[in-house]
């Protein structure tokens, strides 16, 4: 077994007038047509064009595509459409478009700069939004009286990410749905439907005496099964003996058990993804145990990504392990920020080769992130072996009878295993760190940058090896308050 080789070199993106990690090829048929006033065309190139972007695990293209189609139903006089689509945009990217590109479009992009995403608990402007509760403003809760919950397509089911999505909502005077703000991180296609579902949900508004308020609700969807994880996965002998040692509390024990179960797995002629993840959840369940929150946090979420039946893993036996590890599922918490990042600057990163790679793994993989305000990696996903691919190429990987893995996706798995021990100095705006979305090739092994060919979306000829490029994620600040 030897150790993963990739290169350190770090490339940021040069500036252009779409977001800095996505190409200005990818959106330029439709930029053409906002820009020529053109709302019709352009919104029929980005509906086009959404069906793509509905099926990738990458935020910033659904969500370019998504403000773009905004842009276009303001055009168009499609004020509602408008407002809801740029908020849902804002949602997967904050820095979807620059505000530079909405000015240049006058009064119809001047009518989505007045609409910023809402901060999780905030109220709407000029509107008294309250929370339900007991207390001397009792205020009695609104009820869902139309609309039923979000059906995911099949492009979206397939993706490979847990199915999960909290979300907060302002549900108005009349009881409809505004501003909604997702908390809890879901792939992106999901966040999409799921938002364009509840657009049809009324409710009989929340009343104080008998006036009608605006409130805040939280909406929270596919909830946890909670098994154990034996009746998840079919475990080997190692991953058994690891699971114990976890039970037991021997948490050095178990970390070396299952790093051992992970390297053998690896190394099998027809390695099985289920059995890998598995091995991947109870290392991460070792290093929580241990004190290690980034690395757990990192590989409890990467686990589900690669199995989303671990989404529904009981972590009740394994104590205050199990209780860190719980608040990171899937769909639960996002990173936060309460800053427009457009001009945030990376001021460092620091990739730490580790990890085994069998010597038949090679390659460029394409990973995709969260780098939160302390520089901690959450919810790492294998992107593929380009950075904007269909559902179905996507999701090909990562069926359970996919049979043998070649050796490009092995080396994701170890690539996608190795970020996780990686630290980073955070995006910064202002003097302050933000959480961000980062995109990482990793190349595999002996392969040469050649590879790199599938990344020229990074607009920077310095792109090699290793390149990091960060972006603002979602969400305000994760909090607790119950299920609907």
């Amino acid at each position: 077994m030897r150790s993963l080789v990739a290169l350190i070199a770090i490339a940021l993106a040069a500036a252009s007038p779409v977001a800095a990690d996505v190409a200005p090829e990818v959106f330029a048929g439709i930029d053409a047509k906002l820009r020529a006033a053109e709302w019709k065309a352009a919104r029929e190139l980005a509906l086009e064009q959404l069906d793509a972007a509905r099926g990738s695990l990458y935020a910033a293209y659904l969500g370019g595509v998504t403000a773009r189609l905004a842009v276009a139903e303001a055009g168009l006089g499609r004020r509602e459409d408008a407002i809801w689509h740029w908020q849902v945009a804002q949602n997967l990217d904050r820095a979807a478009l620059p505000a530079e590109f909405l000015a240049s479009l006058g009064e119809t992009g001047a009518t989505l700069a007045r609409q910023p995403l809402r901060q999780a608990g905030e109220s709407l402007a000029g509107v008294v939004v309250y929370r339900t509760g007991g207390g001397s403003e009792a205020v009695q809760p609104a009820r869902r009286v139309a609309g039923e919950p979000p059906q995911l397509s099949a492009l979206v089911g397939q993706v490979p990410v847990p199915k999960a999505l909290h979300v907060e909502v302002v549900i108005d005077a009349e009881g409809r749905l505004q501003a909604p703000v997702v908390i809890g991180s879901a792939a992106p296609g999901m966040i999409w439907e799921a938002l364009e579902a509840l657009r049809g949900w009324r409710y009989e508004p929340a009343r104080k005496g008998s006036d009608a308020v605006a409130v805040l609700h939280d909406l929270r969807f596919n909830a946890p099964a909670l098994r154990p994880l034996g009746e998840l996965v079919e475990l080997d002998e190692e991953a058994v003996e690891a699971e114990e040692l976890l039970r037991a509390g021997k948490w050095e024990a178990s970390a070396r058990e299952a790093r051992l179960a992970w390297l053998d797995a690896l190394e099998e002629d027809k390695p099985r993804r289920e059995l890998l993840a598995a091995d991947l959840a109870l290392r991460a369940l070792a290093e929580a145990g241990k004190g290690s929150r980034q690395a757990a946090v990192c590989r409890w979420q990467a686990a589900q990504h690669l199995d989303e039946r671990l989404y529904g893993m009981d972590l009740t036996p394994y104590g205050a392990a199990g209780v860190l590890l719980e608040r990171y599922r899937w769909g639960m918490t996002g990173a936060a920020t309460t800053t427009e990042g457009r001009e945030a600057q990376v001021t460092k990163g620091r990739p730490v080769a580790g990890g085994g790679l069998p010597a038949r793994a090679q390659g460029v993989a394409l990973l995709v992130a969260t780098v939160d305000e302390q520089g901690g990696l959450h919810r790492p996903l294998i992107l593929g072996k380009r950075p904007f691919q269909t559902a179905n190429e996507s999701a090909a990987a990562f069926r359970y009878t996919a049979g043998p893995l070649d050796a490009e996706w092995l080396g994701a798995l170890v690539a996608l295993d190795a970020v996780c021990d990686w630290t980073f100095e955070p995006a910064q705006a202002a003097g302050r760190p933000l959480s961000s979305e980062l995109m990482l090739a990793v190349t595999i092994g002996s392969v040469p940058a050649r590879g790199m060919d599938a990344m020229r979306f990074y607009n920077d000829p310095r792109a090699n090896g290793t390149s990091v490029i960060f972006r603002p994620t979602i969400a305000g600040p994760p909090h607790s308050s119950g299920r609907p």
